[in-house]
C-alpha cells in the first residue's frame, strides 16, 4: 500500500496526460480554467495541453499527499517534502514558461537529490538514512547497512540518468509511459533486491548453534542458545533464529565487564499480532531478563507476525 501511495502523483500524471489526448476539448477547457485561476496566460497550442494538464495534476496530487498525512497526524517523510518542493518548482516553471523540459528534468532532479542526501548523510554525518527509515524493524550488521545505502545511491543516480536518456531521445508519450511503468518496475525491483539482501545477510550470519561448534570454549554459548529457545517456547514461534554476534563486538568495554555475549533473536509468531514494537520486544525480553547482563550483554530483537514476515519478501 505504501508503494501505491508513493506512486499516486506519477499515476495521476499518466492518467491526466493520456486523458487529455483522448478528450482534447475538455482538457483544453480545464487547462484554461487552471491557468486563469493561477493568473497565467490561458492561450495554449493544442499539443501543449496534455503535458501541462498532467503537470498541474501532479502538483495537486503531491500537495494532496502531504495534506492527507498531516490531517491524519502522520509524519511526512523528508523524501516526500523534497519531492513536493521539486514538483512545485519544476512543475511551476513548466506551467509558467510552457516548456516541458522542466517537468522532464523533474524526476532526474528528484532521484539525484535522493542520492545526494543518502551520500552526504553517510559521508559527512555518519548517519545511515536507510537504517533510520526501517525504524529498527530490521537488524543488520553495520557493513550490510553501508552496502544497502550505497546500493540506493547508485540506484537513484542511475535512474536519474536513465530518465534524461528516455526524455530527450524518445517521444513525449513514450517518456510519460516510462515515467509510470519504468519507475514502478524499478521500485519493485529495488524493494525485492533490498529484501533479498537482508535475507541473504541474515542467512550468512553465524547462528549461535553453529558458532559454538567452532571451539572448545564455546559449549556454554550453545547451552545458552538452547535456553533462549526453551524460554521463548510459550510464544509458539513459527520461526525462531538465534544469532551470536559476540565476535563482532570483541573488546567492547561493556562486554568485557559483564562477561556476556551479543545475541540477536529473530522470531515470527502470531502472538505478536495487535502488539506495538515495544510490547513485542517486552514479550521476548521478559523471559530472558535474568540472563542479562552476565550471560547476555546485549540483545537485539526482530519480532514479526507471519503476515509481516511474508510481506518483507
Amino acid at each position: 500500500m505504501k508503494l501505491l501511495f508513493d506512486l499516486i502523483p506519477v499515476i495521476v500524471f499518466f492518467l491526466a496526460y493520456f486523458g487529455a489526448e483522448r478528450m482534447p476539448g475538455d482538457a483544453a477547457a480545464l487547462m484554461d480554467t487552471i491557468l486563469r485561476t493561477l493568473g497565467l496566460d490561458p492561450n495554449l497550442a493544442p499539443n501543449q495541453v496534455p503535458i501541462l494538464l498532467a503537470t498541474a495534476f501532479a502538483i495537486i496530487a503531491t500537495i494532496g499527499q502531504v495534506g492527507w498525512l498531516m490531517a491524519r497526524g502522520k509524519k511526512v517523510d523528508k523524501m516526500l517534502w523534497i519531492s513536493l518542493g521539486i514538483i512545485v518548482v519544476m512543475g511551476g516553471a513548466t506551467l509558467i514558461f510552457r516548456d516541458a523540459t522542466f517537468i522532464k528534468w523533474k524526476p532526474t532532479v528528484l532521484y539525484w537529490a535522493f542520492a545526494v542526501v543518502l551520500f552526504g548523510s553517510e559521508m559527512f554525518f555518519s548517519r545511515n538514512l536507510i537504517r533510520a527509515m526501517t525504524q529498527g524493524q530490521i537488524q543488520l550488521p553495520d557493513p550490510a547497512w553501508r552496502h544497502l545505502n550505497w546500493s540506493w545511491v547508485g540506484f537513484f543516480a542511475f535512474m536519474g540518468a536513465l530518465n534524461l536518456y528516455v526524455a530527450f531521445n524518445f517521444s513525449e508519450p513514450t517518456w510519460v509511459k516510462f515515467k509510470l511503468f519504468g519507475v514502478w518496475a524499478s521500485c519493485w525491483c529495488s524493494r525485492w533486491g533490498r529484501a533479498f539482501s537482508w535475507h541473504g545477510t541474515s542467512r550468512n550470519r553465524t547462528p549461535a548453534r553453529a558458532s559454538e561448534q567452532a571451539g572448545s570454549g564455546r559449549a556454554s554459548a550453545m547451552t545458552l542458545e538452547e535456553e533462549i529457545r526453551t524460554r521463548l517456547a510459550p510464544l509458539e514461534a513459527e520461526s525462531l533464529e538465534v544469532f551470536d554476534d559476540s565476535a563482532d563486538h570483541a573488546g567492547h568495554a561493556g562486554a568485557r565487564e559483564s562477561g556476556g555475549g551479543h545475541f540477536q533473536v529473530v522470531i515470527v509468531s502470531e502472538k505478536f499480532a495487535g502488539h506495538s514494537r515495544v510490547a513485542r520486544h517486552r514479550l521476548v525480553y521478559d523471559p530472558l531478563r535474568d540472563l542479562i547482563p552476565h550471560r547476555i550483554h546485549a540483545l537485539a530483537i526482530v519480532a514479526q507476525t507471519p503476515a509481516e514476515a511474508a510481506s518483507a519478501f
